[in-house]
């Protein structure tokens, strides 16, 4: 096939890809007239912004927010404020990440199949999919990065110095505006670059450049961060929350980083899985082996100690949590738990026995380049202290407990490193076009199913909740008196009050009041009451029954599933009359 004819199918294979996205958000069918967690607050920053032009912070989001603003402020200036209108307004820069991202790893060298299963192990899973229809930072500060990734590797393939120099500068830009919206962006600009003009510098004029870069990338990134901190409103961050006594454990992070590793191979198993269902020796098979009759052991232990659910995915809060997989039977949370912990085995030994190579080549004086390929080198330099400087800022976070969103750009590496470890390993066993088992594709299938699906369901409780509250208010309930959820009473603060109650709120000063909330019922405990001073709620919508809260005199708003249970409800309870 002619290069212009192969470059135009991978651009047409990156672009089928993108489209599997809107696919599964289509048939989701995302609609609902509500806030979703935390993109109230974002939501109401593009609102802000589309009325005055000013960015405006409102004391929850712990990101910079930037151009993420402006491009909802966009829609809501032509079509009107909606929160289905946002969430819409996300599907094309998920598309876009994802397009991006097989090029990326056709960039990389790998097989035009492999590259369509790596871009789609991101782009339909369960995670990405919720991210995408949600008007949350993840999306918009993954994009940056898949981009400057792209561009670095422009700039190690050209043949022109001058050229070289030029794409760095784009990739420099890019994460620089990228990271206005998420600030874990600018690694791009301040770690992802200088590997990259590293990697190339016995070209001209290179390393001058790539310290030019940093040097602006980093006054770049001291200002934009000294106008946030000043901005009322703005919720102020401290490199270890609440102060490391107590919490920086070793214990304690050991727990996190096994849960986090596991996590991340969950979300990528479609890939990794290729090494468990293909051996090329017999260790790899004595390590599977190990690693079940392990969770086979601890697994009686912990059941015995009826501890067993506990143990299983999903290990991290947040997304997968709400897309319900802990629903999940447990044999298949057990099974799937089993495979990530064996794919996360076989991946550190990969990557292990890989590092031996470079190192023992480095050793040779100069004989790295005859024992791995250019694109595993450039895969190393771009990716790898990307990964690990991106790894190194979720400790802090770990302390209190990592979000499995957090995880989408440590993704790309794993992705790329399995896929390109797996293409050398079938290479090394004399298969000359290596492609991965059916049984990847299966996996992704299942994903791809269980993330519109769940997405699906998420959505119609969404607008039961919508309904519900409804109900309440046309009886004469007053919305302050009512507990709707995350984002539904954290809307209705930040229009009522223009912020939440944190204490992170450093300007202007004074801004927190220390309250208990509106006085949850003892030993219970609604998250994040006390950022909503403004809530004094007499009823609670909630999606399962609670010792908490006492049934009310209105009917649950029933509502139905494509997963069991199919039937559900969101309930109406009432607050104890002793916790007012």
């Amino acid at each position: 096939m002619a290069p212009a004819a192969d470059e135009r199918s991978h651009w047409q294979d990156g672009l089928l890809c993108a489209a599997m996205v809107a696919v599964c958000v289509l048939i989701a069918h995302p609609i609902a007239e509500v806030a979703l967690s935390d993109d109230f607050s974002y939501a109401k920053s593009a609102l802000d912004f589309a009325r005055t032009g000013h960015l405006l912070y409102n004391g929850w989001a712990a990101t910079s927010v930037g151009w993420l603003a402006v491009w909802g402020a966009l829609f809501i200036r032509v079509f009107g404020f909606s929160f289905t209108l946002l969430r819409w307004a996300m599907l094309p820069l998920a598309m876009v990440t994802v397009l991006l991202f097989h090029q990326v790893l056709v960039g990389f060298g790998i097989g035009r199949r492999s590259a369509v299963l790596g871009a789609l192990t991101l782009g339909v899973s369960p995670l990405f999919l919720q991210l995408t229809a949600s008007f949350l930072t993840d999306v918009p500060g993954l994009l940056p990065v898949v981009g400057c990734l792209y561009l670095c590797q422009r700039a190690a393939a050209s043949s022109s110095d001058r050229r070289a120099v030029l794409w760095l500068l784009g990739a420099t830009a890019v994460s620089l505006l990228g990271g206005t919206v998420r600030q874990t962006t600018w690694l791009g600009a301040l770690v992802m670059v200088p590997a990259t003009a590293c990697l190339l510098r016995r070209r001209r004029g290179m390393a001058i450049a790539g310290m030019a870069l940093l040097a602006a990338s980093l006054v770049c990134v001291v200002w934009v961060m000294h106008w946030c901190n000043r901005q009322p409103y703005f919720f102020v961050v401290s490199l270890i929350p609440g102060g490391a006594r107590h919490k920086l454990t070793p214990a304690n992070l050991l727990s996190q980083t096994a849960r986090t590793t596991a996590t991340l191979m969950l979300l990528t198993l479609p890939v990794v899985a290729a090494w468990l269902v293909r051996w090329r020796s017999a260790r790899a098979g004595v390590r599977l082996a190990l690693v079940l009759c392990a969770a086979v052991a601890v697994s009686i232990g912990l059941a015995c100690r009826g501890d067993l659910r506990a143990w299983l995915l999903p290990w991290l809060g947040f997304n997968l949590l709400s897309l319900n997989a802990d629903a999940l039977p447990v044999w298949l949370r057990w099974a799937l738990s089993v495979l990530s912990v064996a794919a996360a085995v076989e991946w550190v030994v990969q990557m292990g026995a890989f590092s031996r190579t470079l190192w023992a080549a480095a050793a040779k004086h100069g004989q790295i380049h005859s024992q791995i390929s250019e694109m595993e080198r450039r895969a190393v330099w771009m990716l790898g202290p990307f990964s690990a400087a991106y790894a190194l800022f979720l400790v802090p976070r770990g302390i209190y407990g990592v979000f499995d969103r957090y995880l989408m750009a440590l993704v790309l590496g794993v992705v790329v490193s399995s896929l390109l470890l797996y293409q050398r390993g079938e290479k090394s066993a004399g298969e000359k076009d290596p492609d991965v088992p059916w049984e990847c594709w299966v996996l992704l299938a299942a994903f791809a199913m269980f993330g519109t699906a769940s997405l699906h369901d998420v959505f119609c409780g969404e607008r039961a909740r919508v309904l519900a509250l409804h109900r309440l208010e046309a009886a004469g309930v007053a919305r302050t008196a009512i507990a709707a959820g995350l984002g539904q009473d954290g809307w209705e603060q930040v229009v009522r009050s223009g912020h939440v109650n944190v204490p992170e709120i450093k300007v202007p000063a004074g801004t927190f009041r220390a309250a208990p909330g509106w006085g949850e019922p003892p030993g219970c405990t609604v998250q994040y009451a006390f950022a909503m001073p403004d809530i004094h709620p007499d009823y609670i919508l909630e999606t399962a029954p609670s010792n908490c809260f006492a049934a009310s005199e209105y009917a649950p708003e029933p509502y139905k599933t494509w997963l069991p249970p199919f039937g559900r409800a969101i309930l109406i309870d009432r607050i104890h009359a002793g916790s007012r």
